[in-house]
């Protein structure tokens, strides 16, 4: 099976998406599921993010996107000294559009992790005005020892929605990725039209925006 990559259309909405957690978190697999629509059974499979440009076509809610996704590992050394991200980050000028923070079902530390080095991380997304952020629950489909109730309540501490999936059963996945890109675009949306308020108007697209999200957080929040 091949990725996902057509003819470009032309003047895309451009998204970069983070896809920052753990090591073994299960983020590879679920780009490589959202990608590919497939299950890779190798205890690792980097082969996506190594082989192909990550740069994907697609078409969301009717408008053509190009997502580009940034896989971010967190080393043990950031763990030990969250400052080090400050010190690696602090001087870029590229920023992602949006965030999934990933953490593991089934490993309080990897959501512990995502704690521990998220001051740093939110100074550098504030820097770039990226507010589109998903705290991720991966492998859904294992056994839980995080609460969810727990995850939950952190995300919204620091601005971010939640979702659970599996890429193993390919649940959740869709969701999550695309009501991340409905948010950039609504975002976008609203800037537009604050900046242009003369030239506003009626877009038949909102409405249908606003029902897509709605269906997206009942699938996903239940």
């Amino acid at each position: 099976m091949t990725a996902r990559i057509p003819t470009p259309p032309a003047n895309p909405e451009e998204i970069t998406i983070f896809v920052f957690g753990g090591l073994y978190t299960g983020k590879t697999r679920i780009i490589d599921r959202y990608w590919l629509n497939q299950y890779n059974t190798e205890y690792y499979c980097p082969y996506l993010l190594n082989t192909y440009n990550t740069r994907m076509s697609c078409t969301i809610a009717g408008i053509p996107c190009m997502l580009t996704f940034n896989e971010i590992d967190i080393p043990e050394e950031w763990i030990r000294d969250p400052t080090g991200i400050d010190r690696l980050w602090g001087k870029l000028t590229t920023f992602p559009h949006a965030a999934m923070l990933v953490y593991e079902v089934g490993s309080l530390r990897t959501l512990e992790t995502l704690q521990t080095t998220w001051p740093p991380v939110q100074r550098y997304f504030e820097r770039g005005e990226c507010r589109v952020i998903k705290v991720v629950a991966a492998k859904s489909d294992d056994v839980g020892t995080v609460s969810v109730e727990g995850a939950v309540t952190w995300a919204k501490k620091v601005g971010a929605t939640f979702a659970q999936c599996s890429a193993r059963e390919g649940t959740g996945v869709i969701e999550a990725v695309g009501s991340l890109v409905l948010a950039v675009l609504e975002q976008r949306k609203r800037e537009k039209e604050v900046a242009s308020p003369q030239e506003k108007t009626h877009d038949p697209n909102i409405p249908r925006f606003a029902r897509i999200i709605q269906n997206l957080r009942h699938r996903i929040c239940g």
